[in-house]
């Protein structure tokens, strides 16, 4: 029974016990004038660990910001900057068009994302829609551009930013449809489904304009 004891000795400090020194990994040390056991060590030192990793491990993923668009409100917070942006319409054999359910806002909106600074436009939409979707695809032209300087993005991690938006028309290629991270959902719809969903603001006019089938870009 000595060493059930000694455990509980470590977890419940009684008045006038030793406290043990701590060790090199933060976990209890030997008592005074006792001897040092190596493998005790090396076990303080490796389980400890072990169980933070699975913390880790289940830790539920908690969203790093959340997103609120402003369009035309007067109370909108100030940009900070401009930063462009860019996706994709992408057509099913049924004519209906991709959409994803943001995470960030629980809002239905077409794949895209920052450009970066190594990337092109039709590179940018290509990843993002991989990334996003899982599909390939690749970029046969330009729809419309999206500036309008009342249309305010900002997210609770304090940034705030005015949207800047290049919508390209995709072709499909090929690949499995899944979501990401980023997303709860990925699926087609029909324009008329699509129109009513819980948008993300803005997103309904880009959405009939990929359909309206227009020879030249819009510009907003």
């Amino acid at each position: 029974m000595a060493r059930p004891l000694r455990r509980l000795g470590r977890a419940i400090e009684t008045q006038g016990a030793p406290r043990r020194a701590r060790g090199d990994a933060g976990g209890p040390g030997p008592l005074p004038g006792e001897a040092s056991d190596p493998e005790a060590e090396r076990r303080r030192r490796i389980v400890p660990q072990h169980f933070r990793e699975l913390a880790s491990r289940n830790r539920p993923r908690v969203l790093a910001r959340v997103r609120r668009d402003h369009l035309h409100e007067p109370a909108a917070p100030v940009p900070q900057l401009l930063a462009p942006g860019a996706g994709g319409a992408v057509f099913d054999e049924q004519g209906r068009i991709l959409l994803v359910r943001r995470r960030d806002n629980g809002r239905w909106a077409l794949p895209g994302g920052q450009i970066g600074l190594t990337e092109s436009v039709s590179g940018a939409v290509v990843r993002e829609i991989a990334e996003e979707t899982g599909l390939r695809v690749e970029v046969t032209g330009l729809i419309g551009v999206y500036s309008d300087p009342q249309h305010i993005v900002s997210y609770t991690s304090g940034e705030v930013r005015r949207e800047f938006f290049l919508l390209c028309r995709c072709r499909l290629l090929g690949g499995a449809l899944r979501r990401d991270e980023e997303s709860t959902d990925v699926r087609f719809f029909a324009l008329e489904d699509a129109l009513g969903l819980p948008l993300t603001p803005g997103h309904g006019q880009r959405i009939e304009d990929a359909f309206g089938g227009r020879p030249e870009a819009v510009v907003r």
